[in-house]
């Protein structure tokens, strides 16, 4: 809803502690690059994040059309980006991030991919983010396989802003 928007912006452990399944039961987050693939997902670009150090995420909904992401490991900023979002009917906010390629001639010759990413509240106030891969492709219209992944995941919130 347009009026919770506000309620997104705060400051977030960057570390997940669960992550959901396309059931939507939780379990514990576990992962050596789990932080980097979440910077990933909201910046598209790659950055080594020392995983033991304390880092932090800080959302700041700017409007219904904007939101800003500050990854800091203490006090010291590591990246800093701001996106176009959408407010999607789910209640979800629709990042401005996602990308769609294609490589060769889809399914005559080449395949597609395509990743896309929503953030939203979970019901105790921390932050879900929500990120959709999907990978396929053919050979003379014989379709090949593919690969599709949905993940959610928790982040505990610090504190709000």
């Amino acid at each position: 809803m347009q009026k919770d928007l506000p309620q997104l912006s705060g400051v977030y452990q960057l570390k997940p502690d669960l992550v959901y399944n396309k059931d939507g039961e939780a379990k514990m987050a576990q992962g050596k690059y789990l932080i980097e693939n979440i910077h990933r997902y909201i910046s598209q670009k790659k950055i080594d994040l020392d995983t033991s150090a304390n880092l932090r995420l800080t959302v700041k909904v700017l409007d219904s059309n904007k939101v800003s992401f500050l990854f800091q490991k203490d006090n010291v900023v590591l990246d800093r980006i701001t996106l176009p979002a959408e407010l999607q009917p789910t209640g979800l906010l629709y990042l401005g991030n996602h990308y769609a390629k294609a490589i060769g001639v889809p399914y005559l010759w080449g395949g597609t991919m395509s990743e896309k990413t929503k953030i939203g509240l979970a019901n105790d106030g921390s932050l879900i983010l929500n990120h959709v891969t999907d990978r396929s492709g053919g050979i003379l219209l014989v379709f090949l396989g593919g690969h599709s992944s949905q993940s959610a995941y928790h982040f505990k919130r610090i504190n709000s802003k």
